[in-house]
């Protein structure tokens, strides 16, 4: 993108009963129609939900989605006994938003099956009435969509593993650039969670040798590979992973062990900033793929750059959460894992590998690549 873009829009709401503010920022429309979740969080500024609206336009694209990128934010504690009743304010006051333009979701500090208690109380069906509005065959869109959410994939629900599945399908392809075989690969995950989760389990099933998994207790590593769905059995809502009874083949070690392993991938799938420039010299990995939001600070990414290593934008890496909308509008894929996976496969497969191809031919970061193939498609 270029740096003369500004938003399409940006509205600041104050809730008239605790005087939180609120912020809607539409980055960019397309077909009039715009899409991107609803962050809830203490300190939430509006420059943080533009940042995030302009990943939602990157992410958009990467899915051929016929649809520009935006982000609501509300800056309240998630866990105040009235955060509900802050959002549900929130949303009506963004109601024609809602219906005309703006698509949205959940995102940190929000849930999906609140946002749609919420909308259905005001007689909105989905969180995405305003692509279904716009769509030649809306109501066939939102029985697709019904019956996409309501796919169990690994045992998981589908919102919980294609975010991961992406992160996969990214590394894979991005691999494939540099002549490697998936399966002859090693991977570290940081964060167990749905995204580092699902991230880690797809990996193994493309042939990737899971080695280490951290979580808020520590890393967990185990030579010859760990067997991803028998942590996913000992794991607890909150991404944290049971230690008692795993047999001595593991080795439990610190939380920050994750980064230094002589592995050839790193998937960074918990907190923003996790490879900084305190710690990014102890990276010996040939791959960073982000499944988390901004995980490497713009320092450390240079870095690594110039190191030589590929670090794969959170933007195309973690878009596949975004593919279970893509994949309902687009009413030639089939609402099934298979026709999911086949979507989110052929969509953040094509970016990465177009992205990775551009960036070593031109000798630039994976970022800058990609950025310059959206600007190409957005704005021409």
């Amino acid at each position: 993108m270029t740096q003369h873009h500004q938003p399409h829009l940006k509205t600041e709401w104050t809730d008239a009963i605790t005087k939180a503010k609120g912020y809607l920022v539409i980055d960019t429309l397309v077909g009039g129609a715009c899409g991107g979740g609803i962050r809830m969080r203490q300190g939430l500024d509006l420059s943080e939900v533009e940042r995030l609206a302009r990943t939602m336009t990157y992410k958009l694209t990467v899915l051929g989605m016929p649809s520009g990128g935006a982000k609501g934010g509300i800056d309240y504690d998630p866990n105040a006994p009235d955060a509900l009743e802050v959002l549900r304010r929130f949303l009506e006051a963004h109601r024609p938003f809602l219906l005309e333009r703006w698509s949205t979701s959940e995102d940190l500090g929000t849930r999906e099956e609140d946002i749609l208690r919420i909308l259905a109380d005001m007689g909105i069906q989905s969180s995405v009435q305003a692509s279904i509005a716009k769509h030649p065959q809306g109501a066939y869109v939102l029985e697709r969509l019904q019956k996409v959410f309501a796919l169990v994939i690994d045992g998981m629900s589908a919102t919980d593993v294609t975010t991961g599945y992406g992160v996969a399908v990214a590394t894979k392809h991005t691999a494939k650039v540099l002549g490697i075989d998936i399966s002859q690969t090693t991977a570290a995950v940081q964060g167990f969670g749905s995204v580092g989760a699902s991230a880690a389990l797809y990996l193994q099933k493309m042939g990737c040798k899971v080695v280490a998994v951290a979580d808020a207790k520590g890393t967990i590593y185990k030579e010859t590979g760990i067997t991803i769905q028998q942590l996913l059995s000992r794991r607890d809502k909150l991404g944290t992973i049971d230690r008692e009874g795993l047999d001595e083949s593991y080795t439990l070690l610190p939380r920050e062990a994750w980064l230094s392993f002589d592995v050839d991938i790193l998937v960074p799938a918990a907190i923003a900033d996790a490879i900084n420039s305190d710690n990014v010299h102890n990276v010996s990995a040939k791959i960073v793929v982000e499944a988390a939001n901004i995980p490497t600070t713009a320092e450390a990414e240079e870095i690594l750059t110039d190191k030589g290593v590929l670090v794969i934008p959170d933007f195309i890496a973690n878009a596949g959460g975004a593919g279970l909308f893509g994949a309902a509008l687009d009413i030639d894929t089939d609402v099934s894992e298979q026709g999911l996976f086949a979507y989110i496969e052929q969509q953040i497969g094509r970016y990465a590998l177009l992205s990775v191809q551009r960036a070593l031919a031109s000798k630039r970061s994976v970022r800058e690549a990609a950025m310059a193939l959206i600007h190409e498609r957005v704005f021409g």
